[in-house]
């Protein structure tokens, strides 16, 4: 595997302080009047999930980069294990965020569905019908299979299945590396974009350079 880690994000440790500085003293927007009441506030928590994928994806690619350059065996494996950590952590709370982010969506639309009849649904299916029952139309195919590959990385994490293999098919299998998690962070935020076409998204952040798409059968460490 080679490093990619400086050109996917250069200064990882400045990203991490940047992202830290945007995250809001009290996470609600005020949804009616000046100074809301308790039940008239949304909650902004997919803004603060989007923001910790960030800071684990920077995290991630800070740890790698120092088991890269590191000849000591302990402090090797020391910082391998941090990266594998944060490396899990930008996945989760990617598809968090997308979760979070929906189901902001249909409180603040006041999408009315049964108790029952929701929780049928998946939360993909709830970004396929639910800006089609604000707006009249649904979010563009390409931005919801980006949603389902992210949920889909999420899902191999929570309900992993095991298999039988070895050594030398797992070394074959593509990885899923920082120019991996850099275009999943990106196609996330474009998400968010167009999910909130007129709300302020600057809270996604600025695009990672050096991304690059995964393999549908990616090795995630």
């Amino acid at each position: 595997m080679t490093n990619d880690t400086d050109d996917v994000t250069g200064d990882a440790s400045l990203i991490i302080y940047q992202i830290l500085q945007t995250f809001p003293d009290r996470s609600y927007v005020e949804a009616k009047g000046d100074i809301p009441d308790d039940d008239e506030i949304i909650e902004f928590i997919h803004t603060d999930h989007f923001r910790t994928a960030r800071m684990n994806f920077a995290n991630w690619v800070l740890f790698e980069g120092a088991a890269a350059r590191s000849s000591d065996s302990k402090e090797n494996a020391v910082a391998s294990h941090q990266a594998q950590s944060f490396r899990l952590g930008a996945i989760v709370f990617a598809a968090t965020s997308l979760e979070a982010a929906i189901n902001y969506y249909a409180k603040k639309h006041t999408i009315r569905f049964s108790r029952d009849y929701e929780k049928t649904m998946s939360t993909l299916a709830k970004w396929q019908i639910y800006p089609e029952q604000v707006s009249g139309q649904h979010l563009a195919d390409h931005i919801l299979g980006h949603v389902k590959r992210i949920f889909q990385l999420r899902d191999r994490i929570v309900h992993p299945k095991p298999s039988w293999t070895s050594i030398a098919k797992l070394q074959q299998i593509p990885l899923f590396g920082p120019s991996q998690g850099a275009f999943m962070m990106n196609i996330a935020s474009d998400a968010m974009v167009s999910l909130f076409p007129d709300e302020d998204t600057s809270f996604v952040g600025d695009k990672f350079p050096n991304a690059h798409d995964w393999e549908k059968n990616c090795f995630i460490p």
